[in-house]
């Protein structure tokens, strides 16, 4: 009996400390994906403590037409439309605790954005290549980011490529929702979302 006692105690604690490495030892996240004009690659690549843990990758190729989603009908998401925003407004704190927790947890180690874009004309090219640049110059000074953007004012098209490395670790996520799961106006949120 004493030895059975033993065994589940070393059991619950290896269990403990599996669990407590989960959320306290940080995974890395590698994100790379690519658009051209006929196709769209990329890769997805988890980590940790240095083991490949998950990997997905996109294939190239053409970009096919996807037929619509049989969903909810129009009317029904109507309806639910008004309930929604009354939710959301009253799940603000419980939301922003959780935005908290994301902020918290995730770490850019590297992120490099380089995008070619157009509108077909060369005026509205323009235009709107100053309104971006208004805005993104702050990044360059980020550390480890990188961000360049090519105006194409010859032709209309949006291509580029997106690499980016992360660390993110799981307890201040678990923990914030966890707090955010506590207050009702959340619970109601996601019940009204998954229905």
């Amino acid at each position: 009996m004493f030895l059975a006692l033993e065994i589940l105690a070393i059991v619950i604690l290896i269990l403990i400390v599996l669990l407590a490495a989960v959320l306290l030892v940080p995974f890395n996240l590698t994100v790379k994906a690519l658009k051209t004009e006929t196709s769209m690659t990329g890769t997805v690549v988890v980590h940790w403590l240095g083991i490949r843990v998950w990997r997905k990758s996109i294939p190239g190729g053409e970009q096919k037409q996807q037929k619509p989603k049989q969903g909810p009908k129009r009317l029904d998401l109507l309806t639910r439309v008004p309930r929604l925003i009354s939710l959301v407004s009253d799940a603000i704190p419980s939301l922003m605790g959780i935005l908290k927790g994301f902020v918290r947890a995730v770490h850019f180690r590297q992120l490099s954005i380089d995008v070619s874009f157009g509108v077909g004309d060369p005026a509205d090219t323009a235009l709107l290549a100053g309104y971006v640049w208004s805005v993104v110059w702050a990044l360059n000074f980020v550390p480890r980011t990188s961000l360049s953007l090519h105006p194409d004012v010859e032709r209309a098209r949006l291509d580029g490529s997106v690499s980016a490395e992360l660390g993110v670790r799981l307890l201040p996520i678990v923990t914030a929702f966890l707090m955010a799961y506590t207050k009702k106006p959340f619970r109601q949120l996601i019940k009204e979302v998954r229905r």
